[in-house]
């Protein structure tokens, strides 16, 4: 309604306007003079339909921030949070501070989304370097590979060089419980590492999303001058 009243009151005003010598046709009411006004009012309905499409996304992100919330995926003081939250706070035109601006948090938003990404990355990378059984350097295959070598130590099921051994098997028997708990602290859940990672990126607006309005928005603002 908001929309349809100013583009109502645009219109009237540009049809009353004394157009710049530009845009003007050579008589009132002239096939060129109109022809400018109906440009300029292809120009106002194209920005209320851009409007109409971030509050959209802007309802999106509050519905994915409320979730995050609710399901205890996020923190108020999390950046991603933070910077939903005041990207659904934003009211479209206002322009007190650029800072504080929808454009402004939703480049932060982007911002936000590549350093969880990056974050997820480093996540998997050391989950793979601590229990990996593939991987030839992982800190569980390198555990298997301490133990055969014991194994390989000839004793008389006796005395005190098997004892040192069995000793030596019994710490590593600890060793290994541990990276267990660690991989497990990193992906073994819901309130794994990995899992709060992956809840934060999956959540529902794709980066391509993101990058094509970022990239409407700038079209449209070398295009109005805005």
């Amino acid at each position: 309604k908001e929309a349809t009243k100013r583009r109502k009151k645009i219109k009237k005003e540009l049809e009353s306007r004394i157009l710049p010598s530009s845009m003007q046709g050579n008589a009132y009411g002239s096939d060129l003079e109109q022809e400018q006004i109906e440009l300029l009012q292809h120009w106002v309905d194209e920005l209320d339909l851009f409007e109409a499409r971030v509050n959209r996304f802007q309802e999106a992100i509050y519905e994915q921030y409320s979730e995050l919330i609710a399901d205890g995926n996020g923190t108020e003081g999390s950046n991603i949070i933070s910077t939903l939250h005041k990207f659904r706070e934003c009211v479209w035109g206002d322009q007190s501070d650029d800072d504080d601006s929808i454009f402004a948090h939703l480049l932060q938003f982007r911002e936000d989304i590549k350093a969880v990404e990056s974050q997820l990355i480093a996540a998997n990378a050391a989950y793979e370097g601590l229990a990996s059984l593939t991987a030839p350097d992982s800190a569980l295959v390198s555990l298997e590979r301490v133990r055969k070598m014991l194994y390989s130590i000839s004793t008389d099921g006796s005395g005190p060089m098997f004892e040192k051994v069995e000793r030596t098997h019994e710490l590593l028997n600890v060793v290994e419980e541990s990276l267990n708990d660690c991989a497990r602290s990193i992906d073994g859940g819901a309130n794994s590492i990995i899992s709060t990672l992956e809840n934060a990126v999956c959540n529902g607006v794709s980066m391509e999303e993101v990058d094509g309005l970022v990239a409407d928005w700038n079209a449209l603002a070398r295009k109005h001058g805005i």
